[in-house]
């Protein structure tokens, strides 16, 4: 061991603090040891920066690994939340396993190819995939003092925020993460943003546009959002069949006063400068997009295209969107059929929607992971999805036949993608899941931190009789209240 790294983390259960997984078995735990000579190399390779004592002393006893304890206390908001950052990892000193400081994903990746700031060693990636790191902060000690620990946010332009006085100081005071769980006020803030946020202009438009055939028009919006927020935690449309009624509310009324002469024209994201209501599209109307200083209220502040994608394609097979005169619309049937649709969800907001409301019946889920399999939500799909024969035949896809399932409901099949949300590099599930339905109860049951990129989730009436004949991994099956 150098000399002076002794004397550290007295009293401190260092055996205890690792949760040697077999993901951080291979992606972070060096097999041995640093050697001094090793040590030496890696801190010139990093820029001269002289690794402190007591990171040293606690690679020495484990080089490298994810901790039990992931989330410290922090007086200043970041991107990851108001009160505290999450870590999913600890860097050993090594170069043979990928997360590092001298691998793939070491330190110099992300001061090289992500740009962050030169300021010492990123020793500590997060559940954001490389959005926001801790690093050690050697610009008030010289490379040879001892450095702070920091927050870094490349979402927010590098925000630097103070963290830990200290590596050993960091360490120990890592609490669990269940010190922080707010799935609960997050979605009550979600209801509240959805029952009482304001509309976009298209939206108010639109609602007076309709008034003849569905006066509480915004109101049923709002029932429709809640029930969303009631399945998944938060408002957030994805593929889930709560989402697809929601698009296919969204384009009724959007076409009520324009146009829609393509795909790409209702759903194009404008430049900052072009994001006025006029012309508008499905960003302007929903997603978040102002052209006022503050944004509305009533809005999903993200979207996921892949999904809108997949939502056109659908409603395009099946003749529900036709192209007319007056550009592409609902049909007659499609609109009646939306309506219908509409009255049962504002019968169940009724009931059983309500604020702290549960069904009785217990749904199913079962959870496939990959990683570095597929590319997008479309790959995905085309694993997942029936096959069709030139004499109009269903076939079974590759995913069905391994899982044993003899017939597919698409709507109810989610696929996502780590990329969907801006991600780069796999993730924990808790983080790739978070946007499925009814997510705020059955994630909690998600034990596994090994992070991935892709995810299938099979919802009833669908029936997988093998799961564990699938090429992807089988995560399990997790239960909810309907």
């Amino acid at each position: 061991m150098r000399e002076g790294a002794v004397g550290h983390f007295e009293g401190f259960d260092v055996a205890g603090f690792w949760d040697d997984s077999a993901y951080a078995l291979e992606e972070y735990v060096e097999q041995a040891p640093p050697s001094r000579e090793l040590i030496a190399a890696l801190e010139e390779e990093l820029g001269g920066y002289r690794l402190p004592d007591s990171y040293v002393a606690l690679m020495t006893a484990h080089n490298g690994g994810t901790p039990t304890r992931t989330c410290f206390p922090v007086p200043e908001a970041t991107s990851w939340a108001e009160d505290h950052v999450e870590i999913t990892g600890i860097r050993g000193i090594g170069r043979t396993r990928s997360q590092s400081l001298g691998g793939e994903f070491g330190s110099l990746f992300w001061i090289d190819l992500w740009e962050y700031p030169d300021i010492g060693v990123y020793f500590a990636d997060t559940p954001s995939a490389g959005h926001d790191m801790l690093a050690l902060d050697y610009r008030a000690c010289g490379r040879h003092g001892e450095p702070t620990v920091v927050h870094v946010d490349q979402e927010n332009d590098f925000a630097i925020t103070p963290v830990a006085e200290n590596f050993e100081a960091f360490v120990t005071g890592l609490v669990d993460e269940s010190v922080y769980d707010t799935s609960e006020q997050d979605r009550l803030a979600e209801l509240a943003m959805v029952r009482e946020g304001s509309f976009s202009p298209i939206l108010l438009r639109a609602f007076r546009e309709v008034a003849d055939v569905l006066p509480d028009a915004d109101r049923r919006l709002r029932t429709l959002a809640e029930a969303v927020v009631h399945d998944k935690g938060l408002f957030a449309l994805h593929a889930d069949a709560r989402s697809t009624l929601m698009y296919d509310y969204l384009f009724w009324l959007f076409t009520s006063f324009n146009q829609v002469r393509s795909f790409e024209q209702y759903v194009r994201t404008p430049p900052h400068h072009e994001r006025s209501s006029k012309p508008p599209n499905y960003a302007l109307m929903i997603v978040g997009f102002s052209p006022a200083s503050e944004p509305y209220g009533f809005r999903t502040g993200g979207c996921a295209r892949a999904c809108l994608d997949e939502w056109w394609s659908s409603r395009i097979a099946s003749g529900r969107i036709a192209e007319t005169a007056d550009g592409h619309r609902f049909t007659d049937a499609a609109v009646a059929a939306l309506l219908d649709e509409l009255a049962t969800v504002a019968g169940e907001g009724a009931s059983a929607v309500g604020e702290n409301r549960r069904g009785t019946e217990t749904g199913v889920v079962q959870v496939f992971l990959s990683r570095g399999r597929f590319s997008s939500v479309e790959d995905i799909r085309d694993h997942v999805d029936e096959r069709w024969s030139q004499n109009g035949d269903a076939e079974p896809s590759v995913f069905m036949a391994e899982v044993g399932m003899a017939e597919l409901e698409p709507m109810c099949v989610e696929a996502m993608h780590a990329r969907d949300e801006g991600n780069l590099v796999p993730v924990a599930p808790r983080v790739l899941l978070r946007g499925a339905s009814y997510a705020d109860q059955w994630l909690p049951q998600v034990e596994s931190t090994e992070p991935a990129d892709a995810a299938i989730c099979v919802f009833a009436p669908n029936v997988v009789t093998d799961p564990h004949g699938s090429s992807l991994h089988y995560l399990g099956r997790f239960t909810y209240r309907v």
